[in-house]
């Protein structure tokens, strides 16, 4: 008589509530980190530049789609971050990696507005000026991230992930800075794409933590 197998039946049952606790304890995190980014980005406007609060719609459902890419690419890279205040520097030194080169390659060519008296005029044509944002914003971000993520994981899910998540955080706060080179904005740009970089990394790594621990 054959004698069958034991099952591990304690882990099966423990293993998936507590990976869906992590995930979990991911979104919630990449949600507080999108809208940390936003809510940065909208008071420095305000202090400084001009009202943009009617934006804070729109910004909200980036968020909310933040909140899924940001939070299943922190999930992705979180095993090969190292512990403490060394994770949100790695953090964000992985997402200023990916955003930054928008910098560089806006300042490489001519200003893409005329200072006038009243509003910036644009000095090139609209389809002009979006072929100019794609290659200089939107695509550098997902390929670095895509490359992060894979030499970070060894995956291609992990690279895909924080392809998306850089693919999202490009296109909401500071999404404009390929415009603003050769501009005197320019460094306001910088400013605030720092301030959310760095005031989003905090959040992301600290709602985790926290969670974590409590869990």
């Amino acid at each position: 008589m054959q004698q069958g197998r034991l099952r591990p039946v304690g882990v099966l049952h423990t293993s998936r509530p507590a990976r869906s606790a992590r995930q979990h304890s991911h979104l919630l995190a990449g949600g507080g980190a999108g809208a940390a980014g936003l809510f940065i980005s909208l008071i420095i406007h305000h202090l400084w530049i001009m009202l943009i609060w009617f934006i804070a719609p729109l910004g909200a459902v980036f968020a909310g789609v933040g909140r899924i890419v940001i939070g299943r690419a922190y999930g992705e890279l979180k095993s090969a971050l190292p512990q403490g205040i060394l994770r949100v520097g790695s953090v964000i030194v992985a997402a200023a990696a990916a955003l930054l080169p928008s910098i560089p390659l806006a300042e490489l060519r001519e200003p893409l507005f005329t200072p006038s008296s009243g509003d910036p005029v644009l000095s090139v044509g609209v389809k002009q000026a979006d072929l100019h944002f794609i290659p200089k914003r939107p695509l550098p971000a997902a390929l670095i991230g895509a490359g992060l993520g894979r030499h970070a994981s060894r995956t291609r899910r992990a690279a895909l992930s924080v392809a998306s998540a850089s693919l999202v955080f490009a296109l909401g706060p500071v999404h404009n800075i390929p415009f603003l080179g050769g501009t005197p904005a320019a460094g306001l740009g910088w400013a605030i794409l720092f301030a959310v970089v760095i005031c989003a990394s905090i959040v992301l790594v600290g709602i985790d933590s926290a969670l974590s621990h409590s869990g």
